[in-house]
């Protein structure tokens, strides 16, 4: 049942997703990324779920989707500047990525079983590069808060990765834990997920959008 309760709120992502399919063609292209990360995502649900209904596993699906949500957000933190300074750090963060994922699913463990060490790694990785990003546009940015999208995005990250990595590291390694505790983290990490999708709904509609030309 609580699979069934996080699966439904997972699909909360779709009003972000209907958001920008209507102002897609009048996004910056710098922010296009992002936006493919929310659809992406949308076409997880469905697949997760679908996978979940006939086949009573969808690990290979979570598996395959995550490491497409990395190099979506790689992509993205490279539209905004991250690596401009340095751009053979992407390319190494990038195979950083592949390789750890690749490990994980195939020698440690296997692509239809739920990895951690990939999830884990790479999600620190994540919340590492939001929070430099975060920081320098702290510093430039004159907006409100909540009419910047960037620092919308950014947070939502580092909330929603740093609960992944304790989450994963509770299911991993806290195999003496209660069945209370761990629903209670299933739940948590539910609420987190719909958290971040609500909050993605105003980083959506204040994406800048390219100028009209009269």
């Amino acid at each position: 049942m609580s699979y069934w309760i996080n699966a439904a709120v997972s699909y909360s992502i779709i009003i972000s997703v209907v958001i920008s399919c209507f102002k897609y063609k009048r996004i910056v292209h710098h922010f296009r990324p992002f936006v493919f990360s929310l659809w992406f995502n949308f076409l997880g649900c469905i697949s997760s779920t679908l996978a979940a209904f006939f086949w009573r596993s969808n690990a290979i699906v979570h598996n395959i989707y995550f490491i497409g949500s990395c190099m979506l957000i790689l992509w993205q933190f490279n539209q905004w500047g991250l690596f401009s300074k340095y751009r053979h750090l992407f390319k190494i963060v990038l195979l950083t990525f592949v390789f750890v994922w690749v490990i994980d699913n195939f020698i440690i463990g296997s692509l239809f079983l739920f990895n951690p060490y990939a999830r884990i790694i790479n999600s620190f990785l994540i919340v590492l590069m939001s929070i430099q990003l975060l920081s320098d546009e702290l510093l430039a940015s004159w907006q409100s808060f909540w009419k910047n999208s960037l620092l919308l995005i950014l947070f939502s990250y580092i909330i929603f990765f740093v609960v992944k990595i304790l989450v994963e590291v509770a299911w991993q390694f806290g195999t003496t834990m209660s069945d209370s505790f761990m629903i209670v983290t299933y739940f948590f990490y539910a609420y987190i997920n719909f958290l971040v999708n609500i909050i993605y709904v105003p980083a959506v509609i204040w994406i800048p959008v390219k100028p009209k030309f009269t």
